[in-house]
C-alpha cells in the first residue's frame, strides 16, 4: 500500500508552515467530475475539471457571485448550468484539499470537507429549482448555497479570492516558460524606453492566455541587474493575442535578470526567471556592502531593518522594518496590492530568490512568510518602478502608473498600519542576499510606495542544508528537499510534509532505525502517487475517476485495523475477520458513482454512490463504502473522533 494520507498527528512547523494534521481528515476523494450528466430529464454541459483546490474554489466564488446578481436583477438565465458547476466542484474539494501542495493546512480539511458536502446539497438543490425556471423558489434556493459558500470560503478565504499562493508553501520549480524579445526584433538599447514583448508559455510550448488574478494582477515582473544595484517591479499589460507588452529602460549596458509572477489557471504558481543583455556602455560593478544596520532616509521617510541578531541557514528569520517620519513613528501605513508590505530578496549570485509578505495582524489580504528556493522559485508580489543603488520613491496619482495602467489606490476604510512591518523569510543557503522592502506611504487618493534596499548575509546554519537521504525514510519514495527536519546534526529529507510530521511523532530510536535504513537505500520505490495493483479501475462508466488518497503502509495499516480505539472494538476486529481492508479486498475493483439518487447508500467519505461489496463493520453495525481507502479513514475517524459517527441510516442520499 502507499504512505498514508491519513492524518496522525497535530504539529505546528517552527517555521510556520500550515502543516497541521487534524485527528481525522475526511476526503471527498477525487473520484472526478460529472461530464454532461443527465438526471430528471435534462441535460448539462461537462464541468471542467479543477485543477487545484484554488481552482475550484475561486470558479465556486466567480459563480455564486454571477449566480447572485442574475437572481437579483430577476433572471434566472444561467442560474442553473452555474449550480450545477458549483455542485460538481464542491464534490472535489476534499481531495483537492489533501492533494500535495494544495496549500490547505491539514487541520481545515475535515471543515471544507463538511463546509463542502452542505454546499453541494444546496447547490444539487438550487439547480433542480432552477431548471424549472420558478425565480421566486431559486431566489429562496439560493439563500442556502450563498450561506454554504460563505463557509467554504471562511475556511480557506485565501484559495477563494485568488490570493492562496505560496504563502507559507514553498514554491515548486517552474514547469512553464517566458519568451523575451524587444518588439519589433530590434536590439534591447541600455538607457531608451524599449518596447518589449513577453510570451508564455506552458511545458509543451503552447501560449497561455487564461491566467489567475494574485494580487490584483495577472503578471508581476521583477527585474534586477547583476550586480544587483538596479531594481525593478512592473506590471506588463496583455495585448489583444494573449501576449504582453512593457517598455523597459535598463540603466547600463550588460546583463539582466527578469523574474516573471504568474498563475496560470488550474495550474501552480509560477516564477519564471529569463536573462536579457542590454547594449551600450556598462557600468562599473557595484559591490555589494552589508548595511542591514543603517537605517535608511527617503523623501522624509526613515526606514530602519531589525534582523534580530545573526540570520542563519536552515532557520526562520524575522526581518522588521520600522518607518518614522522626522523622529515620530508612521502609523499612517497603507496595503499595495492587497498587502500592508511586500519584500523581496535575492542572493548575490542570483540562485536563490526569497519573498515574504508581512504577517502582522494589521496586514491586509492574507497571512504569508517567505521562503527560499532556486533561481525561478518562491514568489513575487511587488510594487514600484527601477531603483538604483540608492533607495527610491514610486509616486502614483491618477494618471498610467507601471504598466500603463493606473494603480488602485489604498481605500481607507481597508486600514493602516505601522510603524513597524514585521516579515518572516527562510534562506535554504548562506551568503550575501540584497533585498528589497517596500511600503506604501501615500494617501487614500494618492499611492506614494518607497523602495528600501538592504544588503545582509545569511550564516551557514547549524546542520547541513542538503538532507543526508536520497529517500524518504517514511516511505522510500524520493526525497523532496523542501521538506527537512534536523535530526542529531544532520538534515533528513521527506517526500512530503505529512511524511515529516509522520516522523516528529516517532520515538528517537525508531528515527534512528529508519534513517539508517533511507541513508542505505539508495533506489526509490515505486514513484509517489501510484498504487500497484491497488484494485482501482482506470475508467469509471458513471463518469467517476480513481484519483483516491493513498492508502497506509502495512505496519501502519494493522496498525490501524487489528487494535481496538473508540468505538472500534474487537468484536468488529473478529467480525471483519481480523484483517485490514486492502487483505480482504485484494484484486476487487472500485466502481465510483458520483449521481447517487434518492435512498441509494453512500460512501460516509466521498458522498459517492456505496458499494455493498465494501462493507466493514464498526461499532457493531456495517457501514457501506465506495472503496478500501474511505474504510482506511472512517476506521481511523471510529477510533479518534467517535462522536462524529453517525448511524448507517444516516448515510442515505437524500
Amino acid at each position: 500500500m502507499k504512505r498514508s494520507r491519513l492524518s496522525v498527528l497535530s504539529v505546528v512547523v517552527a517555521s510556520g508552515l500550515a502543516l497541521s494534521i487534524a485527528p481525522s481528515a475526511l476526503a471527498q476523494h477525487g473520484h472526478g467530475d460529472q461530464p454532461g450528466h443527465k438526471d430528471d430529464g435534462h441535460s448539462h454541459g461537462q464541468v471542467a475539471k479543477a485543477g487545484s483546490f484554488a481552482d475550484a474554489a475561486q470558479r465556486i466564488a466567480a459563480d455564486v457571485k454571477a449566480m447572485d446578481a442574475a437572481l437579483a436583477g430577476g433572471s434566472i438565465a444561467g442560474v442553473s448550468d452555474k449550480a450545477n458547476a458549483v455542485a460538481t466542484l464542491a464534490k472535489t474539494l476534499g481531495a483537492l484539499a489533501l492533494a500535495k501542495d494544495s496549500g490547505v493546512p491539514r487541520e481545515k480539511v475535515k471543515d471544507i470537507n463538511l463546509a463542502s458536502k452542505e454546499l453541494a446539497e444546496a447547490a444539487d438543490n438550487l439547480h433542480n429549482i432552477a431548471d424549472a425556471g420558478d425565480l421566486a423558489k431559486s431566489k429562496a434556493a439560493f439563500t442556502p448555497v450563498k450561506a454554504a459558500a460563505a463557509k467554504v470560503a471562511a475556511v480557506a478565504p485565501a484559495m477563494a479570492d485568488g490570493h492562496g499562493h505560496a504563502h507559507g508553501h514553498e514554491t515548486a520549480a517552474p514547469t512553464h516558460s517566458v519568451t523575451v524579445a524587444a518588439d519589433g526584433g530590434k536590439a534591447i538599447e541600455a538607457g531608451k524606453a524599449v518596447p518589449m514583448v513577453f510570451t508564455l508559455r506552458d511545458a509543451i510550448g503552447t501560449p497561455v492566455k487564461d491566467l489567475d488574478t494574485v494580487h490584483e494582477k495577472v503578471l508581476h515582473l521583477l527585474a534586477v541587474s547583476k550586480d544587483l544595484s538596479w531594481f525593478a517591479h512592473e506590471h506588463p499589460m496583455r495585448r489583444a493575442d494573449g501576449m504582453f507588452n512593457q517598455p523597459m529602460n535598463f540603466p547600463a549596458g550588460g546583463e539582466y535578470t527578469l523574474y516573471f509572477d504568474f498563475t496560470p489557471k488550474g495550474s501552480p504558481q509560477q516564477v519564471v526567471p529569463a536573462k536579457v543583455t542590454a547594449t551600450g556602455a556598462p557600468k562599473a560593478a557595484v559591490p555589494l556592502t552589508v548595511d542591514a544596520d543603517k537605517p535608511k532616509t527617503i523623501d522624509g521617510f526613515t526606514v530602519a531593518l531589525d534582523t534580530g541578531g545573526a540570520i542563519k541557514a536552515g532557520g526562520a528569520a524575522h526581518l522588521v522594518f520600522t518607518v518614522t517620519k522626522d523622529g515620530k513613528p508612521v502609523t499612517t501605513l497603507r496595503p499595495y496590492l492587497g498587502a500592508m508590505g511586500h519584500l523581496v530578496i535575492i542572493s548575490q549570485d542570483g540562485t536563490q530568490f526569497v519573498h515574504a509578505h508581512p504577517h502582522e495582524p494589521h496586514q491586509v489580504g492574507e497571512h504569508g512568510d517567505g521562503h527560499g528556493a532556486g533561481a525561478g522559485g518562491g514568489h513575487g508580489d511587488h510594487a514600484g518602478g527601477g531603483h538604483g543603488t540608492d533607495a527610491k520613491k514610486d509616486d502614483h496619482a491618477g494618471g498610467a502608473g507601471h504598466g500603463g495602467a493606473a494603480p488602485k489606490a489604498a481605500d481607507a476604510s481597508q486600514g493602516m498600519g505601522g510603524p513597524k512591518v514585521d516579515f518572516e523569510a527562510h534562506f535554504k543557503e548562506p551568503g550575501t542576499y540584497r533585498a528589497w522592502g517596500q511600503f506604501n506611504v501615500g494617501t487614500a487618493a494618492k499611492e506614494q510606495i518607497l523602495t528600501v534596499p538592504f544588503t545582509f548575509t545569511v550564516e551557514k546554519g547549524p546542520v547541513s542544508v542538503a538532507p543526508v537521504n536520497k529517500v524518504c525514510p517514511m516511505t522510500g519514495d524520493v526525497v523532496n528537499a523542501f521538506h527537512t527536519r534536523d535530526f542529531k546534526g544532520q538534515t533528513v529529507g521527506f517526500c512530503d510534509g505529512d511524511c515529516a510530521l509522520r516522523w516528529d511523532g516517532l520515538k528517537e530510536e525508531e528515527r534512528m532505525a529508519k534513517l539508517v535504513a533511507a541513508i542505505a537505500g539508495s533506489t526509490p520505490k515505486t514513484p509517489h502517487g501510484a498504487q500497484p495493483g491497488a484494485g482501482h479501475s482506470g475508467s469509471d462508466p458513471a463518469g467517476g475517476h480513481d484519483d483516491m488518497p493513498a492508502g497506509v503502509d502495512a505496519d501502519e495499516e494493522r496498525a490501524l485495523y487489528l487494535t481496538p480505539g473508540g468505538i472500534y472494538t474487537e468484536a468488529d476486529i473478529k467480525a471483519n475477520g481480523s484483517v485490514t481492508a486492502s487483505e480482504k479486498f485484494k484484486g476487487k475493483m472500485a466502481k465510483h458513482d458520483m449521481k447517487p439518487k434518492a435512498g441509494d447508500k453512500i460512501c460516509p467519505i466521498t458522498m459517492t454512490k456505496a458499494n455493498p461489496k465494501f462493507t466493514w463493520i464498526i461499532g457493531g453495525k456495517a457501514y457501506e463504502f465506495c472503496c478500501p481507502p474511505c474504510i482506511d479513514e472512517f476506521v481511523l475517524l471510529a477510533k479518534t473522533s467517535p462522536k462524529e459517527v453517525l448511524d448507517p441510516s444516516e448515510y442515505v442520499k437524500k
